[in-house]
């Protein structure tokens, strides 16, 4: 049996691998991959077999490998077999194997890049895998969705291959799963055109962020009746999100001014309040602090801390007054019910297998 799962798992990670030929081969230490690098055959083969670290790399790959498919379930297992199998192409498309013009340093580089990458999230949601066993996070990555904040044809005017320092406008891509986001940004692929391309990464990584914790949603036990919609009622202390550097100045008492868009869309001031940043959220208007408008985009009530109290992931658009910056961030609300008021926490976003949060100070 053991000996069927290493040759299976050796299978995966070989498998649908572009046929590309030559590539050097010199590394003073012996490369020890996965497979076989005497029969290496493909550009990315070669590529592996003539580093020793992203040799080690493909085998920590196929350890992690082996050890999900002991770990999860038949249906959970067929999904994360699919999930690999579409990283192993994007492999290629991540680092313009098939582009001449890139040098085989290049190529290597980005490699092991995409590599540290895959292995590292592996890493994680196997250190989390007891908190959310259930939870089919590679049908969440496989998942087609919309990562782009712009109209697609404007997208598609800033998506590119970047390498040596230039852009290659021949290589176009427009990613449209998190997964596909995932493995080529961590390759040669980006976004260009300044702040708009900030923009764009930044909506697109939060988009996924909050697909991945949804996912972690289990049935509340709490049996408040809040709704988490009707914020007219309730106020909320928030701290400033960087990058604004107005708000890192404000000291930890101070008077700001509240502002709300009324009927006729101007903005005017409703009452000024004692604190760091307090200001009523709605769902249908915009709110400006300090020259910083929050929008609420998406919100699911739930349990996802799996602490059985009603929550509210919610994932808010941040812009400023003028300007064409725009920052994303998704944070968790609950009720506290000695103080009758709602709570924010910030998530740690380096971790979308675990949602661990942290009160604002």
């Amino acid at each position: 049996m053991k000996i069927y799962k290493y040759l299976l798992v050796v299978v995966i990670i070989s498998l649908f691998t572009p046929s590309i030929s030559n590539a050097d081969t010199a590394n003073k230490t012996t490369p020890s991959p996965s497979f076989d690098c005497k029969k290496a055959s493909s550009k990315i083969e070669n590529i592996i077999c003539s580093d020793a670290d992203i040799a080690s790399l493909d085998k920590q790959l196929a350890d992690l490998v082996s050890k999900f498919h002991s770990s999860l379930s038949d249906n959970l297992w067929k999904s994360f077999l699919n999930g690999q199998r579409n990283w192993l192409k994007l492999r290629a498309e991540a680092c313009l194997l098939d582009v001449k013009d890139v040098t085989d340093a290049k190529k290597q580089k980005c490699v092991k890049s995409v590599y540290e990458k895959r292995v590292e999230g592996l890493k994680q949601r196997l250190e989390n895998f007891a908190d959310n066993k259930d939870v089919d996070f590679d049908k969440i990555l496989d998942e087609p969705r919309n990562l782009s904040p712009y109209m697609p044809e404007d997208m598609l005017s800033m998506s590119s291959m970047s390498y040596n320092g230039e852009i290659n406008s021949d290589k176009t891509i427009l990613p449209k799963t998190c997964r596909e986001l995932d493995a080529l940004s961590s390759g040669l692929w980006n976004y260009s055109g300044g702040t708009i391309s900030g923009n764009s990464l930044t909506f697109a990584h939060s988009t996924c962020d909050f697909a991945m914790m949804s996912g972690q949603n289990k049935k509340t036990n709490s049996d408040s009746q809040i709704n988490f919609r009707d914020f007219k009622k309730y106020s909320t202390e928030f701290e400033c999100f960087n990058p604004f550097p107005t708000c890192d100045k404000l000291p930890e008492e101070t008077v700001i001014s509240l502002a709300a868009e009324d009927e006729k869309g101007k903005f005017r001031k409703k009452r000024k309040e004692q604190v760091r940043v307090k200001f009523i959220l709605d769902d249908d208007e915009d709110f400006s602090i300090d020259g910083v408008i929050y929008k609420i985009a998406q919100m699911l009530v739930g349990d996802f801390t799996h602490k059985g109290r009603k929550e509210a992931l919610v994932k808010l658009n941040i812009f400023v007054l003028t300007g064409t910056f725009r920052n994303n961030e998704v944070i968790l609300l609950y009720y506290d019910e000695t103080k009758k008021i709602f709570r924010p926490e910030s998530i740690d976003s380096n971790n979308v297998y675990k949602i661990i949060t942290h009160p604002y100070r």
